[in-house]
């Protein structure tokens, strides 16, 4: 397989809208959204707009254990504040190797100060499959054409 970069799994997902959401929405509301929106996570913003953290499935997780309010707790509580990223250019097995080693399943891309996208391990795995195809269709298409040369 060819190597790939975290902008050919950004281009293979095909959406790489940033779903941004306030740090004081409620972890009710972030339930309902992420259920609405049939995505895992959602990167929060302060009052000013800046990215201050990454809530997700997991996060909600902890916090029915705990038996914690929904309605009240926010996601600036219960948030994750040190975001790691990659940028486009890095290499996919970069990423993959980020999310084994930190045990995360959601992975923003970031360029020049900006949030791009945020892709997950199905995202990853998808754009191999898609590599993957694509290099197939191009030996088949070799070995076609090298028949039909030997044939003439």
């Amino acid at each position: 397989m060819k190597n790939l970069t975290v902008q050919s799994v950004v281009d293979a997902k095909g959406s790489s809208e940033v779903i941004t959401i306030p740090a004081t929405m409620t972890l009710a509301e972030f339930v309902r959204q992420t259920v609405e929106r049939n995505i895992g996570a959602m990167l929060a913003r302060d009052a000013t707009g800046n990215i201050v953290g990454i809530m997700t499935e997991r996060d909600i997780l902890h916090q029915c254990y705990k038996r914690a309010n929904l309605d009240k707790v926010t996601v600036g509580d219960v948030m994750t504040r040190n975001i790691i990223t990659v940028t486009p250019n890095d290499d996919i097995h970069v990423a993959m190797d980020l999310m084994f080693q930190k045990k995360i399943r959601h992975l923003p891309v970031m360029a020049n100060q900006t949030f791009l996208g945020v892709i997950t391990v199905r995202d990853l795995i998808y754009a191999m499959r898609k590599a993957d195809k694509e290099e197939l269709n191009c030996f088949i298409t070799y070995l076609q054409n090298s028949l039909n040369e030997t044939e003439s």
